[in-house]
């Protein structure tokens, strides 16, 4: 285990421990076993945003965060706070921080809730097959133990991850954002989120690495 990472046998990313967040194995990213995936601190920041007084009558329309530089395993804070309260459109920032400073700042819009039932288009299934009939990826198992890989499913509806070429693929979370929580919509999309320019690939990714 890593000195100031969670053991890795809590099912879920985070252990809240007093103000601060203690990630697990399962943040472990692609890149250095030592980093996480962006993907799950993202979320965290975003979690801390549907938090902040009123939340619940708010949605966010939007959310955009700026990783700074590597987020490590580490003991991690945040603080977020209004800075356009308003009764029907507020904007709020949040800066997630480690032992040494900020490693990310994020910005979001939030909107009101309300009734738009009358006006709703009707749902219609997506042009690609549904997670139930698409084939399970193949597993990636960088580090040979937890890690957000294996704390996430995905399935392939069309391509695959080592075939160069478009490709279409459902991932979902496997366990808790933060021990004890049921995640919300939005921390479920951006655990996901960070993963798009994965899915498909021109390049070969044994050959070449890109953002």
């Amino acid at each position: 285990m890593t000195p100031g990472v969670g053991a890795g046998v809590t099912d879920a990313f985070y252990d809240i421990d007093g103000d601060d967040f203690i990630p697990t194995e399962w943040t472990r990213g692609p890149w250095d076993p030592l980093y996480q995936h962006a993907g799950p601190p993202a979320a965290l920041v975003a979690r801390a945003v549907e938090l902040l007084d009123g939340g619940e009558d708010y949605f966010v329309a939007q959310f955009t965060i700026d990783v700074l530089r590597s987020i490590p395993l580490e003991p991690l804070s945040i603080d977020a706070h209004l800075v356009k309260p308003g009764r029907r459109v507020q904007l709020a920032e949040a800066t997630l921080t480690d032992g040494t400073g900020v490693v990310a700042h994020a910005r979001a819009w939030r909107i009101r809730r309300g009734d738009t039932g009358s006006v709703q288009t009707p749902a219609e299934p997506p042009p690609f097959a549904g997670p139930d009939t698409s084939t399970p990826a193949a597993d990636f198992d960088p580090w040979n133990g937890p890690s957000y890989f294996s704390a996430t499913e995905w399935r392939m509806a069309a391509g695959a991850f080592s075939e160069p070429g478009p490709a279409t693929a459902w991932v979902r979370m496997r366990m808790p954002l933060v021990a004890g929580e049921t995640p919300s919509p939005l921390t479920r999309v951006l655990v996901a989120a960070d993963s798009g320019n994965g899915i498909s690939q021109v390049l070969g990714i044994g050959d070449y690495l890109f953002v």
